[in-house]
């Protein structure tokens, strides 16, 4: 069975710490090898001539290897490094001067804490560990917290070390350091209070041997998605989440589970990701899920940059016929995640709603819990209180981010305009319409802005969007209604 394992590159030795050392060794050594030379030249006065050669000749060669050997190694150990590899064995790190590469067992890891710059992780014995974090890009530092998580769960980490995982995720997305993060992760913590969760490996087998886990795609808090394959070779996406201890929240996560799989099941929409299988094994809840080949809309814009306003256009009337799909089912259904994430685009560009994580059936205005991607929630959907107009907020910021390559300010009206001047008035008017703070003042329903956006089409840029009874924009009002706030 394949084992899932990080690898990086890594130098034990710094190159300002190679070049102190020769210097240092430099003047050390020549001293050494006078004194020694000395007291060599001593002990051999009663030899006779030729002992005393060789024996001079011996030490000669001996301090020129040894002096040569040492300065070789320093520089050879900074330029050269090695890796640190990351399995479910243990944490292995590169050789140093004197010493060979050693794995170390993670059940005799501590502690883990991050300071001034640097990694350290505490064994057995006392045995410490330390990675300076400059030697690690953001991903390979992101990538080895997350392994601490999961294979040294039986270790003390600090919250220091949390902290900074938290930071990258949360730059990942655009969220300043406080935010509303702390007010998500509180929320959850406090409806299901998860246990330590430690995801599959590639070859696991699910279902009685009908499903096996090819690769992680991601994990974090309770849950988890992998891809997989089914008996026929089939691919298949994996969501797994772990049920808490705590009896009331155990109750309460498999039922919000049962309600996911039983409002997936009932979707027939040829953009949404199909539900192809639920169980329960082990304790823990599996959604099998339709294979959507593609990549993300963030990766997708990540690896080109903005997208073309007609392109744009398009994708947007697309997401917003999913939406309205889901919104005009009874009871309404509000996805209440809608991020570049959790949208694949195909080849032919063509969209496909790939998580609905957080969706749930919501009646009227029932109260909803705080899931979502901040930088993508509007002010109501922080306070618990969605409703259709929520779903459109967050295409909104979608399109936003599509336009410019960044992700939107959280809890602000976008104007894409303003990052990116190939954007069109009417685009970047609608787009700060959708965003409305007060969910009052945007477009009213998907439909309705299927309707503005097909209007849009094959009009020329920089006009402005038709305000009839139809259509109930408004827009120059709204634009100065932003600039109040």
């Amino acid at each position: 069975m394949a084992k899932l394992e990080l690898t990086f590159p890594y130098r034990t030795l710094s190159k300002k710490t190679a070049i102190f050392c020769c210097i240092i060794w430099g003047i050390a050594g020549y001293y050494m090898a006078t004194i020694l030379a000395a007291s060599l030249h001593v002990l051999t006065a009663s030899f006779s001539p030729f002992a005393a050669f060789l024996l001079d000749l011996l030490f000669a060669v001996s301090t020129a290897a040894i002096y040569a050997y040492i300065p070789f190694r320093l520089v050879s150990t900074s330029m050269q490094g090695g890796t640190i590899t990351a399995n479910r064995d243990g944490l292995g790190m590169p050789g140093t001067l004197f010493g060979n590469p050693r794995l170390r067992d993670w059940n005799q890891l501590k502690l883990a804490e991050i300071a001034n710059g640097r990694i350290y992780l505490t064994f057995e014995g006392l045995d410490q560990v330390t990675i300076e974090t400059s030697q690690l890009n953001t991903e390979q530092t992101e990538q080895f917290l997350l392994a601490l998580e999961v294979w040294g769960h039986r270790a003390v980490l600090a919250n220091s070390l949390l902290e900074v995982r938290d930071k990258i995720q949360n730059d990942k997305v655009g969220i300043e350091d406080h935010s509303y993060t702390q007010m998500w992760e509180e929320e959850l913590n406090r409806r299901f209070n998860s246990t330590t969760f430690v995801p599959l490996e590639p070859g696991h087998k699910l279902r009685s041997d009908s499903f096996s886990v090819n690769k992680q795609l991601a994990f974090g808090g309770f849950s988890a998605v992998y891809l997989a394959e089914d008996n026929n070779r089939n691919q298949v996406v994996i969501k797994e989440s772990v049920a808490t201890t705590n009896d009331a929240a155990h109750d309460k996560a498999l039922e919000l589970f049962r309600r996911e799989a039983s409002l997936l099941s009932g979707l027939d929409h040829p953009q949404i990701a199909k539900v192809l299988d639920n169980f329960v094994e082990s304790g823990r809840n599996y959604l099998i899920l339709e294979y959507i080949q593609g990549e993300n809309l963030r990766e997708y814009v990540r690896k080109r940059g903005s997208l073309k306003e007609e392109l744009v256009i398009d994708l947007m009337i697309q997401m917003a016929d999913v939406l309205n799909y889901l919104h005009e089912k009874t009871p309404p259904i509000l996805h209440r995640d809608f991020t570049p994430d959790n949208i694949v685009i195909r080849a032919n560009h063509s969209l496909v709603v790939i998580d609905f994580g957080a969706a749930n059936e919501y009646i009227g205005t029932a109260t909803g819990t705080l899931i979502g991607k901040q930088c993508y929630m509007p002010p109501e959907q922080v306070r618990g209180k969605n409703d259709a107009t929520s779903d459109l907020y967050a295409l909104g910021c979608t399109a936003a981010f599509l336009l410019t390559g960044k992700d939107p300010e959280a809890l602000r009206c976008s104007h894409p305009q303003a990052l990116n001047n190939k954007v069109s008035d009417p685009i970047d008017q609608l787009i700060a319409q959708l965003t409305q703070q007060d969910s009052k003042q945007r477009v009213r329903c998907a439909k309705e802005l299927k309707t503005l956006l097909e209007d849009l089409k094959g009009k020329p840029a920089r006009t402005a969007i038709g305000t009839t009874d139809a259509t109930r924009t408004e827009l120059p009002e709204k634009r100065q209604m932003d600039g109040q706030q």
